[in-house]
């Protein structure tokens, strides 16, 4: 079984007498990029605070490396991990010192500094870009930079909130695949809240679906487009045609299906009964 970076058990968030988030059981495996997708309000930016450390949840417990998040040890933990949001957030000062900013918070030695501040620049394509004001930079390079100035510190847990969301779709794309190889050659945990579901393919071996603050589906990107639990997650996805329909025959794996626009033979796992949503892709002619 993989190795667990961290857990939330039976974790609820309450504020203003409304749950936020209501998590029973859920864990993040070592070296895994996990994409949490779903409406506004679902709860997705509430479960990277609490995860962080940045929300103290109302019940339950969150664990890291196995132990709780919290207490003596919370200022610890939190060093460990690593946060990115929409904004770069980046200080008024050299791209270089941006970089270095969590090192030297960390008390490394100059003379420890550089070589990593440099090995990250060039590993994010912003080498050239060392001595440039923060406040001179293009949306893309600036996001660059907090990708950078973050994993110099070594996180073992990185959260992301919708760290594309500003930039232009061949940025992002691009983006998105370097910071892939990335934690995969570093190892690092990675969860990512988005609402774009090209980011999802590009970046997640896991897409978590969270709506009103509960986990709806779990599984691989490709799951939940192919088989979306219900009619939420299909229209997230993007299967924007979803048919009701009713079983009327069954032979062996296959069912038959009576919707609005006709009958429909499908493939369906055993025990399949009753009623089915059909969801068609959109702009192709396939039912699933």
């Amino acid at each position: 079984m993989p190795d667990i970076c961290a857990a939330l058990e039976m974790v609820e968030v309450i504020k203003n007498r409304r749950s936020l988030l209501q998590i029973d059981d859920l864990q993040f495996h070592v070296g895994q990029i996990t994409a949490v997708i779903g409406p506004n309000g679902a709860g997705k930016s509430t479960l990277l605070k609490v995860l962080h450390g940045l929300e103290r949840p109302t019940a339950g417990t969150v664990r890291f490396r196995g132990r709780p998040l919290g207490g003596s040890d919370l200022l610890e933990n939190r060093r460990r991990i690593a946060m990115v949001f929409q904004s770069p957030c980046l200080f008024q000062t050299t791209v270089y010192e941006n970089i270095a900013a969590g090192l030297r918070i960390r008390g490394v030695r100059r003379s420890g500094i550089a070589p990593v501040v440099h090995r990250w620049a060039a590993r994010f394509g912003v080498a050239h870009l060392l001595e440039r004001q923060a406040r001179h930079l293009s949306g893309g390079e600036a996001q660059r930079v907090a990708l950078a100035r973050a994993l110099a510190c070594g996180p073992e847990l990185f959260l992301l909130d919708e760290p594309f969301a500003s930039l232009d779709p061949p940025t992002r794309d691009a983006l998105c695949r370097e910071l892939r190889e990335v934690i995969k050659e570093e190892g690092i945990t990675a969860v990512i809240v988005t609402h774009v579901m090209e980011e999802v393919f590009l970046l997640a071996d896991r897409a978590l679906m969270l709506s009103s603050g509960r986990v709806v589906q779990d599984g691989t990107p490709e799951e939940l487009l192919a088989r979306p639990v219900n009619s939420e997650v299909a229209d997230f996805v993007g299967k924007r045609r979803i048919l009701l329909g009713r079983v009327v025959a069954r032979t062996g794996e296959t069912v038959v299906v009576d919707t609005p626009e006709g009958s429909f033979q499908l493939p369906v796992a055993a025990g399949g009964e009753g009623t089915f949503l059909l969801c068609l892709r959109e702009g192709e002619e396939t039912i699933e």
